[in-house]
Order: C-alpha cells, then sequence, then structure tokens
C-alpha cells in the first residue's frame, strides 16, 4: 500500500465528465479534488501541490488557458512543475503551441478514457522520477 497520498486536481464544468474522469483516477488510488470554474481552479492550484492537473480548456466561468497561464508564467508557483493535461472539444493552432509551452498533453473530446488515463499516468510516473533524481 502507497503510504503517500497522490493529489489530482480536475477542472471540468461538466459534472457527468468531472465525475466519470475522478472515479477513474480514484480506481488508480489518487485523491481527487474537483474545480468546476476558474476561480475555484486557481484557488486550489495555489494552495495545494498536485501530481497533475486536468483541465477542460472551455469552461463556463472562465477559461483553462488562463489556469495555464497562471502557473506556467511563474517558476515559484506550487505546480509549476506539475504536469496539465488539457481536454477541448476545439483543439487550436495556439493551444497545440501551447502544448510545448507548459502544456504536457492534450485531447480532443470526446475523448477515449483508457488513452487518458494511460497517458495521465505515463506523466505522472515520469514526473516522480525526475523529481527523485
Amino acid at each position: 500500500m502507497n503510504i503517500f497520498k497522490r493529489y489530482i486536481l480536475i477542472i471540468e464544468d461538466e459534472k457527468d465528465i468531472a465525475e466519470f474522469i475522478a472515479d477513474e483516477f480514484q480506481e488508480e488510488g489518487f485523491q481527487v479534488v474537483m474545480a468546476d470554474n476558474l476561480k475555484d481552479a486557481l484557488f486550489k492550484s495555489n494552495n495545494q501541490q498536485f501530481e497533475l492537473i486536468l483541465s477542460d480548456i472551455q469552461l463556463k466561468s472562465g477559461s483553462g488557458e488562463d489556469l495555464i497561464k497562471h502557473i506556467k508564467t511563474n517558476s515559484k508557483h506550487i505546480n509549476y512543475k506539475t504536469p496539465i493535461v488539457v481536454t477541448s472539444a476545439w483543439l487550436t493552432k495556439n493551444l497545440i503551441h501551447q502544448v510545448g509551452q507548459g502544456i504536457a498533453y492534450a485531447f480532443v473530446k470526446p475523448f477515449e478514457i483508457k488513452q487518458v488515463m494511460e497517458k495521465c499516468l505515463e506523466l505522472v510516473k515520469s514526473n516522480e522520477e525526475i523529481e527523485s533524481i
């Protein structure tokens, strides 16, 4: 049994999708923290370190892009080194460009949860290995 809790922040304003994703991560042993708007996501990301942040880009209240900029433009931010994976129904050139600028990976909605989980677990493992060096 892993004595260290691993936390993930899921930012998704569609409740059914958020709960579905959360269930998958909980089955993998993660403690899930959820936010459904930018204000809540900013507060939570400013006050707790996460192993991974999974964010929708288009939220009903705010944008996942604003969250990414907030975290990745401040090298002293508690989650600066945390991998960020985004989901979007509208994959734009700007979003693709951001993959190299702070986003670890992007998935187009609708997505296959198995692929999302595999990529996210790979990113968490890779980040844990880097931090242990």
